[in-house]
């Protein structure tokens, strides 16, 4: 799947959540060893929330996490959870009957 920078200016987000943004930075020496272009930021009806002074002029969503978090107990599928999601379900079958599994390892 190939990922793509989102111009703000061509559109934001549809709804509230978690992005990867590209962002004009000022930095100061006290914040040097943080200061780069590229961040997480929230999407609040609109509004960036950002840390530092930034002006954020490109975003995409967020990739899916690298392995599978959850296991639904109804239709054994596995399924990750999705970020920002207050009340995780399962995606196939819409069941919120699911075990954390140890797929870490």
């Amino acid at each position: 799947m190939t990922m793509e920078w989102i111009s703000v200016k061509e559109r934001l987000p549809e709804t509230s959540g978690i992005f990867l943004v590209y962002a004009e930075t000022s930095c100061s020496r006290d914040f040097a060893n943080i200061c780069a272009p590229v961040h997480i930021a929230n999407c609040v009806g609109g509004e960036w929330w950002a840390p530092y002074s930034e002006v954020i002029t490109h975003w995409m969503p967020l990739p899916a996490p690298p392995f599978p978090k959850f296991l639904c107990n109804s239709c054994k599928r596995e399924f990750a959870e999705a970020i920002g999601q207050s009340c995780p379900h399962c995606p196939h079958c819409g069941s919120v009957n699911f075990d954390v599994q140890a797929l870490y390892l």
